[in-house]
């Protein structure tokens, strides 16, 4: 009687495997349900309501916070909701009230300040909108475009040059070196031709900008300039021709100059040799020079 119980039993479950066929599930080897919803969908959600009560954490964020469409704000950071039902968070770019704003495409969050986007560099103000023309953040200037996209390298701006660092887009003022020669920037960031003083040093720009170096004629007098620094070069330099000069402050000497104690004629730098007439007539005014000291 056991035996047969037994037999009856078996031929039940074997009944029931046979009617479930490939629907049966292997526990074993089961995906978690709970595992293939995403959880950044709750932790990126934003309040409307920013109550303190509210959590974004606990649940469904549908269920558990209040949403409003468009601009909502949580924890220092602004989002934008393009739809509430179901909840779907804004992210890349975003043209809204005549601005543009841009929604970090991992995190949803409206970005201001210096950020990059899609690899250009853009800044957006405390509201996030995107700014165009000169923009001043921490005490550095930089260049929106148009696009927005910051300008790097050289930009010509209603007839003036100005030098946008390719790695930081920063403005550059003061000395710059860009693509191997050297250039002095305003406090406005405008590129100087023409002499420039700084620091009490005399400098050079060439029509293009780049300062002089070495021996170079400006308006048919000649100079010295640093090779390195391109600062004006003064005492005795030898210039492109090979002549040696005396340069004072203000570029090469001419008539007397003090020089070691000692006082010499120079005529466009060059010290004169033997005796000298100089002004008057009948020998006024004559007066022996000393050999140059070469």
């Amino acid at each position: 009687m056991a035996r047969k119980k037994r037999i009856t039993l078996i031929l039940i479950i074997l009944s029931t495997l046979l009617l479930a066929g490939p629907g049966v599930v292997d526990i074993a080897n089961a995906e978690s349900i709970s595992s293939s919803i995403p959880t950044d969908f709750e932790q990126q959600s934003v309040s409307s309501t920013l109550n303190s009560s509210d959590s974004i954490n606990d649940g469904s964020a549908q269920e558990s916070v209040k949403w409003n469409q468009g601009w909502n704000s949580f924890d220092g950071n602004w989002f934008y909701v393009d739809s509430v039902n179901p909840v779907s968070l804004h992210s890349g770019w975003l043209y809204t009230n005549g601005a543009w704003y841009w929604l970090d495409p991992s995190t949803h969050a409206m970005a201001i300040g210096l950020h990059e986007c899609n690899g250009s560099a853009y800044w957006f103000d405390a509201s996030g909108a995107m700014a165009t023309g000169w923009v001043l953040d921490g005490g550095t200037w930089y260049y929106a475009t148009g696009s927005g996209a910051l300008a790097s390298g050289w930009l010509n701006l209603n007839g003036t040059w100005y030098w946008l660092d390719p790695s930081t887009h920063a403005m550059a003022t003061g000395f710059h070196e860009c693509n191997g020669s050297l250039y002095w920037f305003n406090a406005s960031g405008a590129m100087a031709t023409g002499w420039l003083l700084d620091g009490g040093t005399w400098y050079y720009a060439t029509g293009s900008g780049a300062l002089a170096r070495g021996p170079v004629s400006v308006g048919g007098v000649p100079y010295c300039f640093d090779a390195r620094t391109g600062a004006m070069l003064t005492g005795y330099q030898t210039d492109a021709q090979g002549v040696r000069r005396y340069f004072g402050s203000c570029g090469p000497l001419n008539g007397w100059g003090l020089v070691d104690g000692s006082w010499y004629w120079f005529a466009n730098g060059i010290a004169s040799t033997g005796w000298l007439y100089t002004g008057g007539s009948s020998g006024t005014g004559s007066t022996p020079t000393r050999a140059a000291p070469w």
